[in-house]
C-alpha cells in the first residue's frame, strides 16, 4: 500500500440542491442488514396490503468475507493521516492512537474551510464505517460542524456523505477542485442521527449503482450513484462555512472494506404498515395542537388549531418512489370544505411535494419550499373522489421530474416539475384543519412506500 495522501482545501461556498430509489422485499425472521427504524413527527408548513408488520429492505443473502482496505492503526500519532500539513492553518488535528480529533484554530479567518485525509485503495465496491462525536463551538447556539466520508473513483470524482447535526446529504465534488459541490441531494433531517455530544455510528455502502446510508445501524437512505470503477481512494473530511463556528469533532474506528456485488443483491425496497397499531413507523412525540390515535380503523390524525397543518414522515430518504395510503374522511361535504388530507414525497429541509383531497371532491397538488410555501401545481374537481364519510385510496408517484397522482386506481394528474430540485427525501402523511377544526376528521390506513426503478 502506498503512503497515505493528505489534502486540505479552502473551497467555494457550498451549494444546496439535491436521487434515491425505493424497492420491494418480504420480511424475514432472520437478522436484516436494513433493520426497522424509529421515525419523527414534525410540524411542517396500488392496493392496500393490509400487512401487520413493516417490511423493510432485505438482509444480505450471504455474508461475504470483507477484505479490509486500510490499516487498523490509521489514527496513531505516526500515521500520515494524523500529520499536520502546512495548509492546515485553520484546523487543528490530533491523534491519540484511537481517535482523530479535529478543532478550529483560534485565528481562523472568515473563509470556507475543508480538511480532508485520504488513503489509496483499489476496489469495485466500498463499505465504510466510522464513529463520530460532534460537539458544538462554545459561541454557537447549535452544532454547526460538518463532516463525513468520501471515496474517489477512477475519473477523480469525489463521492461524499456529509453530516451536519441531525441532517445528512450525499454529494459529488468536482475532480479539479475537491470540495466544490457539483451535485448534492436535498439535506434531510433524520431522527436516527443523535444530537451534538452523543456518539453516532455511521456506515456508507456503495456499489452496483446505489449508495446506502445507515445511522446507528438503522437504514436511513438510498441514492443512485454514477461512480466510475474502480475506486482509487477513501477518506474522511471536516468542513466549516465562513459564517459558522467549528467546535470539536472526534472520529474513531474508521474501517473500509470491499464487498463483492454478487454477495449484495439490491432487491427493491418496500415499507408497508396498515397503521392499525403503533409499530414505530412514526415517533411517540406528542404533537401540541394535533389529534393522533391508532385504532382498529387506522391512524386518526388531524390538527386541532384553526387552519393548522401537520405532516408525519416515515421510512428512509429516497428518490424515485411511490407513496400510497387509504384515507377515510369524516367530514360532511355540506360543510365548508377547507380541511384536506393526503400524502407527501421527497420531504427534506429543501421542501416537499404533497397531493391532498377534500371532502367536496376537489384535489390539490402542492410544492412546498421555504422560499415558496404551498405553491399550487394543480387544483381540480374529480369524479373519482368518493365524497362524504367514505374511503379514498391515494397514490403519488414521484419519479424524476414527473409527479403522477392516482385516486382510487385512476390517474387524475400528471405534472412535470423540477424548478426547485426536490428530488430526494422521505415520504409521509399530510393533514390540514379548517376554520372549525374537527378533532377526528381523518383516518389513515394501509400506508406504503415503494421504490420505483427506471433502470429496469
Amino acid at each position: 500500500m502506498t503512503p497515505t495522501e493528505k489534502r486540505v482545501h479552502i473551497f467555494l461556498p457550498l451549494l444546496a440542491t439535491a436521487v434515491l430509489l425505493l424497492t420491494a422485499c418480504q420480511p424475514s425472521g432472520e437478522p436484516s442488514l436494513y433493520p426497522a427504524s424509529q421515525d419523527d413527527m414534525e410540524i411542517v408548513g396500488g392496493k392496500p396490503t393490509h400487512t401487520v408488520e413493516i417490511a423493510l429492505t432485505p438482509k444480505e443473502i450471504a455474508t461475504p468475507q470483507p477484505q479490509q482496505l486500510i490499516p487498523t492503526d490509521i489514527f496513531t500519532p505516526s500515521s500520515p493521516f494524523c500529520q499536520p500539513d502546512e495548509q492546515d492553518g485553520y484546523f487543528l488535528i490530533n491523534c491519540d492512537g484511537q481517535d482523530l480529533i479535529i478543532s478550529q484554530s483560534e485565528d481562523r479567518r472568515g473563509v470556507d474551510m475543508l480538511l480532508s485525509r485520504e488513503i489509496p485503495v483499489e476496489t469495485q465496491t466500498i463499505d465504510m464505517a466510522f464513529d463520530a462525536v460532534s460537539t458544538a463551538a462554545e459561541t454557537a447556539i447549535q452544532d454547526q460542524n460538518q463532516y463525513g466520508a468520501f471515496f474517489i473513483d477512477e475519473n477523480d470524482l469525489f463521492h461524499a456523505l456529509r453530516i451536519s447535526g441531525q441532517q445528512f446529504s450525499m454529494e459529488t465534488w468536482s475532480a479539479d477542485h475537491a470540495g466544490k459541490v457539483e451535485y448534492r441531494t436535498n439535506p434531510v433531517f433524520s431522527p436516527l442521527l443523535k444530537p451534538a455530544g452523543q456518539p453516532n455510528h455511521l456506515r456508507w455502502l456503495c456499489g452496483d449503482g446505489y449508495c446506502d446510508f445507515f445511522a446507528n445501524d438503522a437504514f436511513a437512505a438510498r441514492m443512485t450513484t454514477s461512480l466510475a470503477s474502480p475506486i482509487r481512494a477513501v477518506g474522511l473530511f471536516a468542513a466549516s462555512r465562513w459564517d459558522q463556528r467549528f467546535g470539536q469533532l472526534v472520529l474513531s474506528d474508521f474501517q473500509a472494506s470491499e464487498i463483492l456485488v454478487s454477495d449484495r443483491p439490491l432487491q427493491p425496497f418496500l415499507l408497508s404498515d396498515d397503521l392499525r397499531e403503533d409499530r414505530g413507523l412514526f415517533s411517540q412525540t406528542i404533537l401540541s395542537g394535533a389529534f393522533d390515535l391508532f385504532s382498529d380503523e387506522g391512524f386518526h390524525f388531524s390538527p386541532l388549531i384553526q387552519y393548522g397543518y401537520y405532516s408525519v414522515r416515515g421510512g428512509p430518504a429516497l428518490g424515485d418512489s411511490s407513496v400510497e395510503v387509504t384515507i377515510k374522511m369524516e367530514v360532511y361535504p355540506q360543510r365548508r370544505a377547507s380541511q384536506y388530507a393526503g400524502i407527501t414525497c421527497r420531504s427534506s429541509m429543501a421542501g416537499m411535494y404533497m397531493a391532498v383531497i377534500r371532502a367536496d371532491g376537489i384535489y390539490f397538488i402542492y410544492r412546498d419550499t421555504p422560499s415558496r410555501p404551498f405553491a399550487l401545481l394543480a387544483k381540480r374537481t374529480s369524479e373519482f373522489i368518493h365524497t362524504g364519510l367514505t374511503e379514498n385510496r391515494l397514490r403519488l408517484d414521484c419519479v424524476g421530474s414527473q409527479l403522477n397522482f392516482h385516486i382510487n386506481d385512476t390517474l387524475v394528474e400528471s405534472i412535470d416539475d423540477s424548478r426547485f430540485g426536490l428530488n430526494f427525501g422521505r415520504a409521509g402523511l399530510f393533514t390540514k384543519a379548517g376554520g372549525d377544526p374537527n378533532p377526528d376528521a381523518f383516518i389513515f390506513s394501509d400506508f406504503s412506500v415503494q421504490e420505483v426503478r427506471t433502470d429496469q
